[in-house]
């Protein structure tokens, strides 16, 4: 991503993405050092579940680059991933390392934005991840600043944790059905509020998830008085490198616990963590791992006390758009 020259419409051409497109768009990010670095996203079947994103229409909110002279070749991509119900506009951009230097990164960047804006986005942001110091630069030289950061931890399954503790007057109980819906929209809503990598969901959402998730991994948090302070959702999956490898290793995953605004600092995240790891073990995991969107540095400090270790962080860098 690091242009120094001027783009040239004389040998690139830019166009609107296809459905056409998937398989150059795969073999362009298995190509791209940033993105093959987790193949498990950029498979066939990953890239076409991005398709239904909420808000997202690939048609509208994706560019390739293609060099003239070999038209099949994808050289650069760029999508905006906008959620009906945010202000922000989350963007992905990637060059081929090959025609680096030529002004594709940049020139797709500016058709995001102004696309971005049109949608009704006050904010566009992009994930780097920490081992891209290179792709930083570039986006910092292009008006983008570091505002958090999407974190995973991970610890041994056989690890010994203790039990929680909690604050007097919490009660913690599980998904306890249909019912419990409204609670999971108003709880992941409240919970997570404010925290960059979070989107505001919706009833109808929830609905189309909920068939394909384990809801026995899902727990909501309650304060006497108050109601509820919090919640944290686990599951147990296959580890996609250990299937490629013909072995069974069960990772156990912690979406991240989730607490109201008002009673953040208040010691809740390290017992929710718990409470979750609890469940977790009676299926007896050979991993835990703990997904982070947006979190407080102090909390993440927290998980790593516990004995988990940082295996990835991405930085969110926030650029504000102008009408």
């Amino acid at each position: 991503m690091n242009d120094t020259q001027a783009f040239d419409d004389s040998r690139f051409v830019i166009r609107r993405f296809s459905v056409d497109d998937l398989d150059a768009l795969g073999s362009l990010l298995r190509a791209a050092p940033e993105t093959a670095r987790y193949p498990d996203e950029v498979s066939p079947e990953a890239l076409v579940a991005q398709w239904n994103w909420p808000g997202h229409v690939p048609e509208r909110d994706r560019w390739v680059v293609v060099e003239r002279a070999d038209p099949a070749r994808l050289l650069g991509f760029g999508a905006i991933f906008k959620p009906p119900t945010m202000p922000r506009a989350d963007l992905l951009e990637v060059t081929h390392p090959a025609a680096r230097g030529q002004g594709i990164g940049t020139t797709l960047l500016r058709l995001a934005l102004a696309d971005a804006a049109t949608l009704g986005a006050t904010d566009a942001t992009l994930y780097v991840n920490d081992l891209d110091v290179q792709v930083a630069m570039w986006a910092q030289r292009r008006g983008f600043a570091p505002v958090s950061a999407f974190t995973v931890l991970v610890a041994d399954g056989a690890r010994a944790f203790p039990p929680p503790i909690w604050p007097t007057g919490m009660t913690i109980r599980p998904w306890r059905g249909a019912d419990d819906l409204a609670t999971l929209v108003e709880a992941s809503n409240r919970c997570y509020a404010g925290l960059w990598g979070h989107n505001v969901t919706t009833a109808d959402e929830w609905s189309r998830w909920l068939p394909e998730m384990d809801t026995r991994g899902i727990f909501f948090l309650f304060a006497e008085q108050r109601g509820l302070v919090g919640m944290v959702r686990a599951s147990l999956r296959m580890d996609a490198q250990s299937m490629r490898i013909r072995e069974d290793k069960m990772v156990g995953i912690v979406d991240a616990p989730g607490v109201v605004a008002e009673a953040r600092g208040k010691g809740l995240y390290r017992p929710l963590l718990l409470h979750a790891i609890a469940w977790l073990a009676e299926e007896r995991p050979d991993q835990i791992r703990v997904e982070s969107w947006g979190d407080d540095p102090a909390v993440i400090a927290q998980y790593r006390d516990l004995g988990f270790s940082e295996t990835r962080r991405e930085t969110l860098y926030r650029r504000t758009l102008t009408s």
